[in-house]
């Protein structure tokens, strides 16, 4: 069994994989990873670990007993062809899947979005290439900033809609939601 595990700014996203096919996923709090991994590890052999983690320091190699464990970093070999433009404050998730789009699409030029706490855009060129990208707040800051920059507008929690998925305007709150999507 092996674990794939991309520990963002919010959440764990923690995939479970044998023969390099991904049998489950989990998606838990930064609250629960040490219960959730000392149960997964105790019921579960784990002989491989790579960790993907832009989110608060967590000592995985304490959580986790496997064979061997790797950290993703800029000194991991990604398969880009100019990771010279890179630089080291650049963010192990945007290396993640830049290097793997450009081990996925060979030949192909490709835009790879990640909407998270941050929606991320990067560009892999069909020589696999790192071209360029950009960084864009995701649709919780949004609405964070609207209220926290603004000595009236509501705290919001974006929430999937349900139903009729149509944004009607006609509120502060319908307004914010609606400006927050479409500036994205």
């Amino acid at each position: 069994m092996d674990l794939v595990i991309d520990a963002g700014n919010t959440k764990v996203k923690i995939g479970v994989c044998d023969n390099d096919t991904i049998i489950n996923t989990l998606v838990i709090r930064y609250a629960d990873i040490a219960d959730t991994l000392k149960i997964f590890c105790k019921n579960n052999t784990v002989n491989s670990v790579l960790v993907c983690s832009v989110g608060p320091v967590v000592a995985w190699d304490r959580l986790i007993l496997c064979k061997k464990m790797l950290k993703l970093s800029i000194n991991t070999p990604l398969g880009i062809s100019n990771t010279d433009v890179l630089s080291s404050e650049t963010g192990v998730d945007r290396l993640a899947t830049i290097g793997g789009t450009a081990l996925a699409y060979p030949n192909e030029k490709v835009l790879v979005i990640d909407a998270g706490t941050c929606i991320t855009y990067d560009f892999v060129d069909e020589n696999g290439a790192y071209t360029c990208g950009n960084i864009s707040p995701g649709l919780q800051l949004r609405l964070n900033a609207m209220h926290q920059f603004t000595s009236a507008l509501p705290q919001l929690a974006y929430s999937e809609p349900q139903g009729d998925t149509s944004i009607e305007r006609y509120t502060t709150t319908t307004c914010m939601t609606g400006g927050a999507i479409d500036g994205i």
